[in-house]
Order: C-alpha cells, then sequence, then structure tokens
C-alpha cells in the first residue's frame, strides 16, 4: 500500500506538472494572441497612414502643376502686358513727336488740329493719362531687361520730353 501510495502521489505530482504546463502554454498562446493582434493593429495604422500619404502627395503633385500652370498664364499675361505697355509708348511718342512737328509748323489747318485734338483727348481718356508718365508706377522689369530711360536710348528720333500729354504740349506750343 506505501508503494500505491507513493506510486498516486507520484502521478498526482506529475499532474500538476502536467497542469502547471499546459497553464503555462496557454499563457504563451494567449501572450502570442495578444501580440498577434497588436501586430495586426499596427499593420492596419501603418497600411491606413501609408495609404494618407500617398493620397497628399498625390494631391501636392496636382497643387504643383496647377501652381506651375499659373505660374507659366501669369509670365505669358506680363510679357503681353509689357508688350502692350511698350507699343502705347511708342505711339504715344510720335503722336507727340508729329503734334509738337504740327503746332511749330504754322501752316497747320483748325478744322484738322480740331480733329487730332478729339482724337488725342480719347487716347488721353483710353490710357488713363494722369498727366505725367512720372505720377504712374513703375513696373517691374526682368534682370535682363535694361533700366536706361527712354530719353538715354540712341534712337533713330529725336528724344521727347515725356511729362505733358500731346494736349497739354499743343497748348503750350500755342502760348
Amino acid at each position: 500500500m506505501k508503494k500505491e501510495l507513493f506510486r498516486l502521489e507520484q502521478d498526482n505530482i506529475d499532474l500538476i506538472k502536467q497542469q502547471m504546463g499546459m497553464n503555462k502554454s496557454l499563457e504563451l498562446s494567449e501572450m502570442v494572441q495578444n501580440v498577434r493582434q497588436q501586430l495586426e493593429e499596427e499593420i492596419t495604422d501603418i497600411h491606413r497612414e501609408k495609404k494618407e500619404v500617398t493620397e497628399q502627395l498625390h494631391y501636392i503633385t496636382i497643387l504643383k502643376d496647377q501652381l506651375s500652370t499659373e505660374k507659366n498664364n501669369c509670365q505669358i499675361h506680363i510679357s503681353r502686358c509689357a508688350r502692350a505697355d511698350d507699343e502705347i509708348q511708342k505711339l504715344r511718342s510720335s503722336m507727340e513727336f508729329l503734334l509738337s512737328n504740327v503746332t511749330l509748323d504754322g501752316l497747320f489747318d483748325p478744322l484738322c488740329m480740331s480733329e487730332t485734338e478729339n482724337e488725342t483727348r480719347k487716347l488721353d481718356v483710353y490710357l488713363e493719362f494722369r498727366g505725367s508718365y512720372k505720377t504712374q508706377p513703375r513696373r517691374r522689369t526682368s534682370p535682363n531687361r535694361s533700366t536706361m530711360k527712354y530719353s538715354n536710348r540712341l534712337t533713330s528720333t529725336p528724344a521727347m520730353r515725356r511729362i505733358q500729354s500731346p494736349i497739354a504740349l499743343r497748348k503750350k506750343m500755342l502760348k
């Protein structure tokens, strides 16, 4: 009987060891399951963040393209305006020159002069002439363009005074 009791105690100890081993296995299994779940959540978060970053990069690319297009359109508009301004300045200069020649010439026809004066007045109104070029805001030019004044440039026509409008110049010449 002692042997039997000893064997039962030994079996009991073995069963306790097995139960402890199973408990450890169960704990390890639960830990592995928890770690696995955490890793899956982290992977899901990483994928979501990656998708958001990709969408943001795509949006940034679209905005850069739009900005580039707008910049090009602005540069085209500025160059067109600069060309138009140069053409207007040339027309004004030639009109001033022609009007000064007409007023200096004592043989002008008053009827023709009044028509020219009307056209000059229309041009002044159209261009919103303010009395002198100095009061108009100076436009910015690119670094490649010369900052030299018109009167300093060498041209085929003599330098004109650019302070008065053609009408004011004619009135001054008539006095």
